[in-house]
This record gives structure tokens, sequence and C-alpha cells, in this order.
């Protein structure tokens, strides 16, 4: 009662919750004929649908609702037949959806977050699915997979309202509902920066106005350009400068020696150089009168003037694959000096981030000719009316630091080949720099690394004569897919060409199509820099492609011992040089060479019954081999060696026993047809894998069956099947007695059972032997048509089923007996007889036995009845004794038995009275 009321408030509870189990009907195998519908069955039995519930055969997909959380259902899906008959399609072991988790907490400050939850009620092996994003910017979601029920998100906004989700995951399966909070990070704490930075000249800064004589300038310049507006020009550009150190005030100006005027073409400035011989601060001041770009750059410069020369790099790596000799790799116009890192990353550890309120911003670039035109977005709230960019060669042997002015969101820069080199952009307004905005980046112009052990993964030509080629190599290592492409170029031949490019912007192998059959392509894989078009050292290889096969295999005669395999001609039209046969499945494969015209027939002898054999035909065009047509061909099982039946009332047992040479799968087809005295028929047929019997039950009575069994090796179109054993057998009308059985002293048993024609009918048979078979537990087994001894159960803590009659007990040989009486456990089986197998040992005390009856004909059909128990009890009542006596265990047989002493007192008795008549007698 206590459960009922259990499982009745289970249900009741799982109502209220929305977890469900998906079962998929798409994998299903495919449906035998004469299927109808679907029985789909689940244990635990809680969900809607109920267990045994029907399905659709148009049905993709169905859902069990309101199951136990976070639980493995066993789910058994089973085809209806039209004929009422059920086979089962699948079994499987699907996870229930779990509940959602409960919220508890959230603390948030200015850039993380502490979320707290718990899991659902009871459920602690569950993982969590978190997903956070800034409100309004769902495109912007970040998500967490964790098993902790606490977790720190780090990297938040500051003063930003986030929406959290959270989730539970049972096996990959996530809960039907989640949880969701939101909450608000903190504000920055320290005082606002100012918009804008005011920066002043060092005291007795003074610049000499004949640096600035417009006598000496070979362009005629603008009014505009008095002493005053250079002087704060000068000024606003050289103070935004970091790299660059202010003079000292105590520094004196040297001598003049040269002072010489360049004029540039529109696109660039016209620039004043003045240079000292000692070494001292050199200011190059642009005057634009074509355009307002004005540059000023600060190095030092030494009395010799030396060129910085670099040589180009000498690779000592040899190229993959099955070249002879190495690729040219394709150079740049510039000299390029190897970088010694892949690529750098966006953000140097150079610039004061402190002096801004934000993060940089990107800056992009592009290659324009000899030059590199720097770009970089300045947000819509940001003044600016000049950029002020400053970029360093960080890689030179003396880092230079370069400043230009610029009014529009991007400059021209020359390039530096082999250097990296670090650029910031600043936004000025009124000579204030303003600290809400900047731009930042380190530009690596070296040669990118590049890839390793580049291979050919698989290569094949279908049967549609396309060919395929799967590259695989070894990544450069912190490979960036936003500023370098992997770039994999083929060819027909040995040249080299760039016509057929295949760009590489995720991580995996890289599959090449439409390749000729038999044909030779070149392959070159290298790492591009996608902005300044700078590749690394190529890498190549060179592959033969497969040549085309159009030839099949099919199988001759097949035996149980041999197997005849042919295959056709392949076109001639393609390529090839040969063919080559492989057969495997022995202790070792066999391999043929086949030239165009040889014979396409072949006969494999000596070869095991029931075993899966392949067969590969390739062609081969140059040691290369073409896809593979294969055969597996089963040879044909041998038939079972027995088929004995076990008749009891309403049931056939049978047993068989197979010779598996090849230790395969055996399965089999066993059925029936059933046929009436009446006349009615029946038939079924039932699939058995890895089985010695099986009991067909519901059989009816006075009806001749005859059972046939198939053996079945091999899997798909490798299947082959033996000849077919049959059996016929009479099942005789319900028997009209059952043995029984009693208590015969503490350690024996008596059973009587009777001669019942009913149940061992002549139809089957000459009875030859009858077993009298004794068990503890029919449950264990072991009634098999071949039984066990005494001697095999006797050491078993609990008995199995053994014959206690010998093997030639038969009691029944004359018609004229009707029953029988047989003691279970009177022999001494000590001894045992070479002669004989059974025998009728002596039995646990204090132990319940069922006990049954088998007939065996010699036609090797049994008949057996119902297991029987004790029925009730002899009373025997022992006779005192006068003597000491021993514990009826140290008896042979137990205890001695009253009758038996009565009889033996009575024998006495009667010898005692025949000599006392003979000694009377007359004729004494």
């Amino acid at each position: 009662m206590n459960t009922l009321i259990a499982t009745i408030f289970a249900v009741a509870l799982l109502r209220t919750v929305e977890c469900s189990v998906y079962v998929d009907l798409v994998s299903l195998p495919a449906l035998p004929p004469g299927t109808v519908k679907l029985l789909i069955d689940y244990q635990p039995p809680f969900g809607e649908p109920r267990p045994n519930f029907t399905a659709s055969l148009n049905r993709y997909s169905v859902i069990i609702n309101q199951t136990a959380p976070s639980t493995d259902y066993y789910v058994r899906i089973i085809g209806l037949r039209s004929d009422g008959s059920q086979l089962l399609l699948s079994e499987r072991v699907l996870p229930s959806s779990p509940q959602a988790p409960r919220f508890e907490s959230v603390v948030a400050e200015e850039t993380e977050a502490i979320i707290s939850f718990l899991p659902p009620e009871g459920k602690n092996n569950l993982s969590y699915y978190l997903e956070y994003s800034p409100d309004g910017q769902e495109d912007h979601i970040n998500y967490i997979e964790t098993d902790s029920t606490i977790v720190r998100l780090q990297g938040l906004l500051p003063d930003t309202q986030y929406h959290l989700k959270i989730l539970s995951v049972f096996k990959t399966i996530p809960s039907e509902k989640a949880i969701e909070a939101n909450f608000h990070t903190e504000a920055h704490k320290t005082s606002p920066k100012p918009t804008f930075i005011l920066q002043t000249l060092p005291p007795k800064f003074a610049i000499s106005s004949s640096k600035f004589s417009s006598s000496s300038l070979k362009t005629t310049l603008p009014p505009l350009t008095t002493a005053e507006e250079i002087l704060t020009s000068l000024a606003r550009a050289f103070f935004s400068t970091e790299a660059t150190s202010l003079p000292s005030t105590e520094t004196t100006t040297s001598t003049l020696i040269t002072t010489s005027t360049t004029t540039a073409s529109p696109m660039t400035t016209t620039s004043t150089k003045t240079s000292t011989t000692p070494a001292s601060t050199t200011m190059t001041t642009p005057i634009t009168s074509t355009s307002t770009q004005t540059k000023i750059s600060t190095v030092p410069l030494e009395s010799t003037s030396t060129d910085l020369i670099y040589s180009p790099p000498q690779s000592t790596n040899d190229l993959s694959g099955t070249f002879t000799e190495d690729l040219p790799s394709k150079e740049t116009s510039d000299l390029i000096i190897p970088s010694e890192t892949q690529q750098a990353g966006k953000y140097g550890s150079s610039p004061n981030y402190s002096a801004y309120s934000n993060p940089p911003a990107d800056i992009f670039v592009q290659k324009t000719g000899d030059q590199v035109r720097v770009d970089w977005e300045a947000p819509e709230t940001t003044l600016c009316d000049t950029y002020i960019v400053n970029y360093t060669v960080l890689t030179a042997p003396n880092p230079n630091t370069f400043s230009v002015a610029s009014p529009e969101p991007f400059i021209h820069m020359k390039m530096f080949p082999g250097h990296k080199v670090e650029i910031k952009a600043s936004c000025m307004l009124e000579g204030s720099e303003a600290a809400s905005w900047w731009a930042y980046r380190i530009l690596d112009f070296g040669r990118p690394r590049a890839v390793e052990n580049l291979r050919v993964q698989s290569v094949v030509t279908d049967e549609f004569y396309v060919g395929h080629v799967q590259l695989e190599f070894d990544w450069p290592e912190h490979h960036d897919f936003d500023y370098y492409d992997i770039v994999v170029s083929y060819s027909l031949g040995k040249r080299l060409a760039s016509a057929n490019e295949i760009t590489v912007n995720k991580t995996g192998p890289v599959m090449i199509s439409k390749l000729e059959p038999a044909k030779l392509y070149t392959f070159t894989v290298k790492n591009v820099s996608r902005e300044l078009g700078i590749s690394s050292q190529t890498k190549g290889l060179r592959q033969m492609m497969p040549p085309v096969i159009t030839s099949t295999l099919y199988p001759g005669q097949i035996s149980s011992y041999a197997i005849n395999i042919n295959f056709g001609e392949s076109d001639p039209e393609h390529k090839f040089e040969y063919y080559e046969l492989t057969f495997s499945g022995s202790s070792k494969n066999i391999t043929k060479r086949l030239e165009k015209d040889d014979q396409k027939s072949f006969t494999f002898n000596k070869l095991i019954p029931g075993k899966t054999y392949a067969f590969t035909l390739y062609t081969v065009y140059k040691d290369v081999y073409s896809r593979p047509v294969e055969a597996k061909i089963t040879t044909y099982p041998l038939k079972v060696n027995k088929l004995y039946p076990v008749l009891g009332e309403g049931y056939a047992t049978l047993y068989w026993d197979i010779e598996n040479v090849a230790d395969n799968d055996c399965r089999y087809r066993l059925s029936y047809t059933g046929t009436s005295n009446t006349g009615y028929q029946s038939t079924n047929t039932v699939e058995l894998k890895n089985k010695n019997h099986y009991r067909f039950t519901n059989l009816t009575p006075d009806t001749y069956y005859t059972f046939t069994i198939t053996v079945i090796m091999g899997v798909g179109d490798a299947e082959a099947e033996s000849e077919s054993e049959t059996v016929t057998v009479g099942l005789a009308g319900r028997p009209t007695s059952l043995p029984v059985l009693q208590r015969y002293g503490s350690r024996e048993l008596s059973v009587q059972f009777e001669n019942d024609y009913s149940l061992f009918s002549d139809t089957n048979g000459v009875i030859d032997s009858v077993a009298v078979i004794v068990t503890e537990d029919p449950e264990l087994g072991g009634d098999d048509f071949d039984l066990k001894s005494w001697y095999e159960v006797k050491s078993e803590d609990k008995w199995t089923a053994y014959r206690a009659s010998p093997s030639t007990f038969n009691p029944f040989q004359k018609r004229t007996v009707k029953s029988t009486t047989f003691i279970i456990g009177e022999e001494d089986c000590e001894r045992r007889r070479l002669d004989e197998k059974y025998c009728n040992g002596i039995l646990r005390s204090n132990t319940n036995y069922m006990v049954k009856i088998r007939a065996y004909t010699v036609s090797n059909v049994a008949m057996e009845t119902q297991w029987v128990s004790l029925s009730g009890a002899v009373e025997e009542k022992e006779a005192k004794e006068t003597g000491r006596r021993l514990p009826c265990h140290m008896y042979l047989n137990g205890c001695p038995r009253k009758s038996a002493s009565e009889f033996q007192r009575c024998h006495l008795l009667l010898l005692a009275v025949l000599s006392l008549l003979y000694l009377l007698s007359p004729f004494n």
C-alpha cells in the first residue's frame, strides 16, 4: 500500500516537471515487411504518453514529456506487424533533460562579477551552460561551460547592464528552462580625466629664426608661414612625440654647416634640413604649400653617415613531399628580414595606458605600391582638428621614432622590410591631446612563419572519375586569421603556377577536388600577410593522382570450403598499368599482380565454413593505387549437428549443436509449422543469435509440429545460410496424472509416476530410457537435453538439475507395467563406475527438492512432465534402541530406518519358526 501511494505521489509530482526525452526514429533500421505501427516502451514508467504507446510509421521523432529529470531512460522500439506479431527494432538508453538550476546571488564589480547558483534539488552530477551579454547587444554573446556553481566573469565593461542566462546540462542534454537575471557593473571609481591635455614649452626654449628663413627656399611659400605660426606648429607636434626627449635648457646650439631645401611631389611636403657636424639634435620642419600635413622627425646624427644594409634570408629548409629540388619562394620587391615571432600582437607594453580613459582603437594598414597606408577610425563624439601619428622602428639597431601630423584619419608611410614598427595615433584639438581616444598597433614587416610537415592525408579518384586530394600540415604557432591567410596553390604537371589558389581561413585538412586522374600535380602552401602581401617560405610537394577503375567484383560458385571470384575488365580508355587482387581473411593475406590480359577468374580452396573473406581489386599506375573495389563473401556454414526436441504440456524446447570453426557470431532462423488433428495450421519464426536452445510456448495439443533451423553467418551482402535441419514431432494431449513426490527418510525421496500414454506417446518413437530429474530450483536451469550427473552438482551451493536414474533405466519396457516408484538418494556414489555416467547419490538434509520425469525415445525425442514438489511426508516412528547411536550424518545413507529393522526382526522370527518345524518333523 505504501509503494502504491509513493508511486501515485511521484506521478503527480512529475506532471509539474517540464522534462522530456527525445526519441529519434530516423536512425531505425529498415522496417521488416508487414510492419504497420511502432510500439514504444520505456523504463522507468514516468512520462507522457505512458509506456507501450504506438506511433505511426511516418513519424521522424517522438518526445516523451513529464519525465523524471536527469535520468537515463531505457527505451525499446518494437515493430507491430499486420499479423499481430512483434519484432524488436531498437534498444536505447536516452538521457532525460534536467531541471533548471536555482539562482542564488550575483555580486558585480567594475570589470568582473561573481555568479552563484544552486543545482536542482538532489542533483549533483550536472554541468552548466552560462550566456551573458550587454543589454541590447545580443550579437556579442559570451558563453561558459562549467561544472562549478560559483563562476567569476572577467573582462566586463564598466557601468554596463548585463543579461545572464543559466541552463543545466545532463549528458549533453540542456534543461528546457533557464534561469535569467540582470546585473549592472560598477562605474569607474577614479576621477575622470580631462578631455584635453594642455602642454607648454619648457623654459628658456629658443629656436633661431634663421632656421626658418624663406630666402633659401626654392619654392614660393604662401604668406601664412610667420615665425609665430611655425613655432606653434612645431611645439604642437614636438611635445606630442613620446619617444623623443625634450632638449635640455643648458644645450647650446651648434654652428650651422649647411642649409638645403628640397621640393617634393604634390603628395609630399617641402622640407628644410639642418645638420651639424657634432652629435646634436637635428630638426626637420615640413612646411607645405599644397598639403596641410606637417612632419617633424628627430633622429640622432653621427659624424659619419652609414646606411643600414640587410641581406635576404638564406633558407636551409627543404621542401617536403616528392620533390627532388627546392621550390623557389616568391619574394617581395623589398628585402625582407625574417621576423623573430610569427605575428606580433595588436598591443605592446610600451604605451602609457593609464593616460587614457579607454583602450586603444584598431589600426588598419594596406599596401599601396612601395608605401603603406595607415588607417584608423575615431568615433564621432571625439573632436579632432589634427591627428598626430608616432611610429617607432622597434627592431632597428638604434630605434628611430617618426612623427606625422594629418588632418585626415590616415597617413602614408614607407615600408620597413624585416622590422617591427610600433604605431600610435593621437587626437589633437587646438594644441591639446584628447585623453578619450587613441589608436595603437605593432606592425610586423617581417616574413610570416611557414607551415611545417606538409603531407598528403588522402588521395582518391572516385567512381565519377574525379580526383580528390586532402592536404594536411602543421599550422604556424599563434596564427592570426585576422591578418594572415594560408594560401594553397596547385597546378598540373611540375610547373609552379598560382592560377588555382585556395585561401584557408580555418584550421583543419584542406580538400582539393576536380582533379584529373592519373596526372601529376604540384601543390604549394605559403603563409601570406593579408594587409602587406608579404609571404612566408613556400612549402610544396608533388602527387600523382590515382587511376580510374571501372571493374566490379562478383562471386561465382560458393561452397563451405571454396569461393570462386571474378572481376570485369576496367575501361582501357583510362590509363593504368596492371591489376592487383588482394585476398584476406585467413592467417595471411594473398596478393596477386595481374596484367591486363590475364585471366579474371580465380578459385580459392581449403577455406573455413561460415567465415567471411574480403577481396579487393585495384588498378595501379606508377605505383599509385586506384580506389579499392571490395567484395566480402562468406562460405556456407555447416548445418547444426543435432536438433533434439523436449516436449511438455503446451511447449517444445529445442536443443542443437554446431561446429563453428571460424568462431563467428552465429545467427539462427528457427521456425515451425503445425497441423492439428482438426486441420488447423499454425506457423511461427524467430531469429536468434549465439544461442543453443529455444522454447516455443502456447502450443496446441494433439498437433504435429515440424521444426526447421537454418544457420546464418556473415553480415550485410556477405550473409550466407546453411542447409536446413528439420524434425517432426507429435504433441500429445493433456497428461492424466502427475508424479507424486514423498519424503523417504531424512535424506531420501520417493517418486511415484505412471506410464501416461497421453504424455509418453508412441507417436514420437519407442521409449528407450526414463530420466528422473532432480533440482533445488528450476530457475537455475540445467535441464538440457543432455543432463548433468550427481557428481557434477554435488559441490554446488544450490543444486541445478541433474539425472538421478541410470542411463538405461526404463521401468515401462513391458506394456503391462502401469506405474512405478523410484527412491532418490539411495545409492553409494563414493566409488564411481566407469560404465555408468549417472549415479543416484544421497541428498542434502533439510533441503526442498523438485522432481520431474522425462522419457527419451529411440528417435532422440524427449517428453517430460511438470516439476512437482513434496506433496506429503511418510510418518516414521523409530523404535527405541538400547544401544548407543551415532549422529545421522555419520551414516552413509542417513539414520537407519525403522522399517529396515522391523523387516530384519521378521526375517529372524521366520527362520526360527522354520527351524523349529524342521526339528519337530517326524522325518527328522
